[in-house]
C-alpha cells in the first residue's frame, strides 16, 4: 500500500496518520486531513498547515477539535473561516 492509500484508509492506526501527516506531498497530508481517524492533535497540527486547501479540509472534518475550529475561524482565508464556523454553528446546534 503506498502512501495515499495508507492516509485514505480509515483503518489506517493514529501513529501512522501522525507521521503521514508531516510529509512534503501535499496530496498525503490532504488525505490525512479528511482521514476521519485521524487524531485530534494530527489535526491541530494540520491546521496550521502552509496550504489553505489544508486547513480548509481540517475545518470540514467531523474529527477536529472544538479548540482547532475556533482557531481557524479566525483563518487568513475567506473559505477556511467559513467551513470552521459552519462546524462550530452546527455543534451548537
Amino acid at each position: 500500500m503506498n502512501n495515499i492509500e495508507l492516509a485514505k484508509n480509515p483503518l489506517t492506526s493514529e501513529e501512522t496518520l501522525t507521521e503521514l501527516a508531516k510529509d512534503t506531498d501535499d496530496i498525503i497530508r490532504q488525505e490525512v486531513a479528511y482521514n476521519i481517524n485521524t487524531p485530534s492533535a494530527t489535526l491541530s497540527m494540520l491546521a496550521m498547515d502552509k496550504k489553505a486547501t489544508i486547513r480548509y479540509i481540517v475545518a470540514g472534518n467531523p474529527s477536529t477539535p472544538p479548540a482547532t475550529l475556533y482557531k481557524l475561524s479566525k483563518d487568513n482565508d475567506r473559505d477556511v473561516r467559513k467551513v470552521a464556523l459552519y462546524q462550530i454553528t452546527n455543534e451548537i446546534l
